[in-house]
């Protein structure tokens, strides 16, 4: 009878919507992983039973499922290892919808999935090759090359206050014992701390990972300022006809820019799926292809399909779409250089990635030089304080708060986002940073002028960079 009743329960589930009650990356410390796996697996257990118990005609127990995802991590810019060991807890459950009980169903699982998130989020270390983010990537065929100016804006040595000179050794402090490779600390234009580790040099073109996002948010501002975009309210698809039919198409170029498109979330370092970097820059994948076929709107945890605008969901495929909007309306590549590149005068040449289709990996896909990475901040600065009034809007925009960070799965440092730009108060202090992968930073204090770059091979450290860049900031 038992086994009758559950054939016809799982019928009756299967002409149902399947709810993923929660799909969250738990990070863990190497001490304690095998514990928090032990407790989470227990927890989504009782979830399974006690809602069973309560006789919310769930399927039978359904175990959270645990995965190691070694095989489904970021593997950008060839970091040829995987991007961290994280234990993915799933906990599915099949309820009928028509039923009161199934919202309870619902609502038990959120209490029990919320605790396990949060007494269960530490991080594991992300490292990259140090080879490769020193001037390797920028070796590939597949790079847009811009050139150095005639005129670089010079970057003339601080006099150090006794202030400074105390930045200056916990900066040194920092470089020393950590896997940083490039540390620049710049004031107002003029150097207070730069030093280098091998294998990256004053000269070497230092990889980007997601800092390029910011980039391109800011490139879509010259477009909208240039007239060529006439409002972030407009659709994607009004730009890229091709986009029609997806969720990137029907979003904003607001929701864009805040990474609020409705697209699922990104599996682990804003990719839509494992190698997804390596297939664009390496195997011929174009970021079009990718944007059609993962072009479906989410749902929301009642089943609802998620708007635009309504969560922040760090994910490259949002980025992409960016750039074939800015391609469509005045050409990424020239817009960039002729705007951003040229006006902030390099010292040395640029590069940036793009698929084979020639379009940017707008994501995570530009190298340069430290003191350019220093410019380039120097200048989203100047169109912020001294643009036009219309660059001035939207740099206000995209350098402060458009949406919290309300998860905490990426940036756990920062408390929101703004236009593919990650907004932190460290110390009670505005900042804004250019975020990457493996311990790639820009962080810029607006109202002091003060810059810092940071290059790392290995994420373990960060939690001491913005406690150097908080000091630095109250310093004076």
């Amino acid at each position: 009878m038992a086994q009758r009743v559950r054939g016809l329960a799982r019928a009756r589930l299967d002409r149902q919507q399947t709810l993923m009650a929660a799909i969250r990356t738990i990070r863990t410390t190497q001490a304690r992983r095998v514990t928090r796996q032990a407790l989470m697996v227990a927890m989504g257990a009782t979830v399974a039973r006690m809602a069973a118990h309560q006789r919310h005609q769930l399927v039978s127990p359904l175990p959270a499922q645990t995965h190691r995802t070694q095989h489904l991590v970021a593997q950008e810019a060839g970091c040829g290892h995987n991007e961290t060991n994280v234990i993915v807890i799933v906990i599915k459950y099949k309820t009928l919808v028509n039923s009161s009980a199934g919202t309870m169903n619902k609502i038990l699982a959120l209490i029990f999935t919320s605790f396990i998130i949060g007494t269960a989020v530490a991080e594991e270390v992300a490292t990259v090759d140090p080879v490769k983010h020193s001037g390797g990537l920028a070796k590939l065929t597949n790079n847009r090359v811009f050139p150095a100016s005639e005129n670089p804006i010079p970057l003339p040595n601080k006099t150090l206050s006794e202030a400074d000179q105390k930045i200056v050794h916990l900066a040194n402090q920092l470089i020393d014992s950590n896997a940083t490779t490039a540390l620049l600390l710049i004031e107002k234009g003029k150097i207070v701390f730069e030093k280098y580790k091998a294998p990256a040099n004053v000269d070497a073109p230092l990889f980007s990972q997601s800092m390029s996002k910011s980039l391109t948010a800011y490139t879509i501002g010259q477009l909208l300022c240039e007239g060529k975009i006439n409002s972030l309210d407009a659709r994607a698809d009004t730009f890229v006809p091709e986009l029609k039919g997806t969720v990137f198409g029907e979003s904003s170029i607001k929701d864009l820019l805040t990474m609020s498109s409705g697209a699922k979330d990104g599996i682990t370092s804003g990719q839509t799926y494992a190698g997804e970097w390596m297939d664009v820059v390496y195997k011929g994948v174009t970021t079009e292809s990718i944007l059609k076929k993962y072009g479906q709107r989410d749902v929301t945890f009642f089943g609802n399909p998620l708007p635009g605008g309504a969560e922040f969901r760090y994910k490259a495929v949002d980025t992409y779409t960016l750039e074939h909007v800015a391609d469509r309306t005045g050409n990424f590549f020239n817009t960039f250089e002729k705007t951003i590149w040229n006006k902030s005068r390099p010292q040395s040449k640029g590069y940036w990635l793009y698929d084979s289709a020639k379009h940017a990996q707008s994501a995570s896909g530009s190298s340069f030089v430290g003191r350019d990475w220093a410019r380039l901040a120097m200048h989203s600065v100047n169109e912020l304080k001294h643009g036009s009034p219309c660059m001035q809007n939207f740099m206000k925009a995209a350098t402060t708060m458009q949406l919290p960070n309300s998860s905490k799965r990426i940036g756990k440092a920062f408390k929101g986002y703004g236009y593919q730009t990650w907004i932190a108060d460290f110390g009670g202090k505005a900042s804004y940073w250019w975020v990457g992968y493996g311990g790639q930073r820009v962080g810029v204090d607006p109202e002091s002028e003060k810059i810092l770059v940071l290059t790392s091979h290995r994420e373990d450290y960060m939690d001491s960079v913005y406690k150097l860049f908080s000091a630095w900031q109250k310093s004076n």
